[in-house]
């Protein structure tokens, strides 16, 4: 009965860490056969949720082993071994953030130094604990795990890490675009509350659980939206528009097309690099999605092309839109002296879709955006 009983407890503690590993395993498996192109990030992604599958097997064998006298040994070990990998998920977690932030493989590997940081401390830390039995963690003779009086400063180093990185990530709040956005908050709010929890409440194990879930979402968000999403500036792709205009022809509702093209986008990439051009068109597209509204489509079209649908009845919104993105890109223009940011506009209200032709409207307002382009360099020389 006792035997029985012990069984019993032992899974409550661990049935929230074995649903987190198998929604990891599958997580693991989709990343690795998704149809699209594997690029860095993908495997970035691959590198959390692997970090995190040993965390949380570490996790949950420590507590199957838990006052089983004939395993002391191996439980000791886990749990060294715990404390160094419990700082790995962050780690990777922020690299992988970083990457999509700045889309910089060699600024990453020169910020690597610094996210791996927590790893050296805490293995540091429990080194000590070998030498200095009890300060982090102890383990009875009849191998029941305690912790130390000093056991919260293995959290130290990773809020400090992850507060250190926020700082650093909003500062360059102009390149967070789309979902990201949405993720990093997750992350900031979710498993940092679920750690916090298990610090107060001993026995209670929702740091890698909340984490799977932050995981799982940020799979949907951005690995899985890939194929419907541009990589670098996370806007639906043309393929996405296409499917929005028909489906709004096909409804006949009132909507406004706007082709938008960056004007001298080229100069800006033969005199500044590829890595400005790439964080002017991340600025643009937090301009254009700031500047119209949550049910309007923006879409990256092809280059220095962008295509806005907008959901509204009103004739003139267009004409409203490009005044406020005009006045935006001029506030910010006024604080570069390095070069301009400007855009050429096609636009047209269609109030019946059911009438018009697709190719016909495209075609239509690509003709107008190049004919505004014309009349803002001559104003402009």
């Amino acid at each position: 009965m006792k035997i029985a009983m012990n069984s019993v407890t032992i899974f409550v503690r661990i049935d929230l860490l074995l649903y987190s590993l198998i929604i990891q395993l599958i997580l693991l498996y989709l990343s690795k056969n998704q149809k699209t192109e594997e690029d860095y990030s993908s495997r970035l992604f691959r590198q959390v949720l692997l970090s995190l599958i040993l965390i949380t097997a570490l996790s949950t064998i420590s507590w199957i082993f838990d006052g089983l006298t004939e395993f002391r040994i191996i439980s000791y070990w886990i749990q060294f071994f715990s404390i160094i990998c419990t700082t790995l998920p962050v780690i990777v977690w922020m690299r992988y953030i970083d990457f999509n932030i700045f889309h910089d493989e060699k600024g990453l590997r020169r910020r690597g130094y610094i996210y791996i940081t927590p790893l050296f401390i805490n293995t540091f830390i429990v080194l000590i604990n070998l030498y200095r039995p009890g300060l982090i963690y102890s383990m009875s003779e009849s191998n029941v795990y305690s912790r130390g009086p000093y056991f919260v400063t293995a959290y130290i180093s990773i809020y400090i890490l992850i507060f250190a990185a926020y700082m650093y990530f909003f500062l360059h709040k102009d390149l967070i675009v789309g979902r990201l956005t949405q993720v990093i908050i997750l992350f900031l709010v979710i498993p940092v509350i679920g750690s916090f929890m298990q610090i107060l409440f001993y026995g209670i194990a929702l740091q890698w659980p909340s984490t799977t879930l932050v995981l799982l979402l940020t799979y949907l968000a951005l690995e899985q939206s890939k194929t419907s999403r541009d990589s670098l500036t996370d806007l639906y792709t043309r393929s996405q528009f296409e499917q929005r205009l028909y489906f709004k022809i096909k409804r006949n509702d009132p909507f406004s097309l706007i082709l938008i093209d960056m004007n001298d986008f080229k100069y800006i990439n033969d005199n500044f690099g590829h890595n400005e051009g790439d964080k002017v068109l991340k600025l643009v597209t937090s301009i254009l999605i700031s500047d119209t509204n949550p049910e309007d489509l923006v879409c990256r079209y092809g280059g220095d092309e962008f295509i806005l649908l907008i959901e509204s009845d009103q004739e003139n919104v267009c004409s409203k839109i490009i005044d406020r993105l005009d006045s935006t890109l001029s506030d910010l223009n006024s604080k570069n002296d390095d070069y301009r940011i400007s855009m050429s506009y096609g636009y047209k209200f269609i109030k019946d879709p059911l009438s018009c032709n697709k190719t016909m409207v495209l075609k239509e307002i690509d003709e107008n955006m190049y004919k505004d382009k014309k009349l803002r360099k001559a104003a402009f020389l």
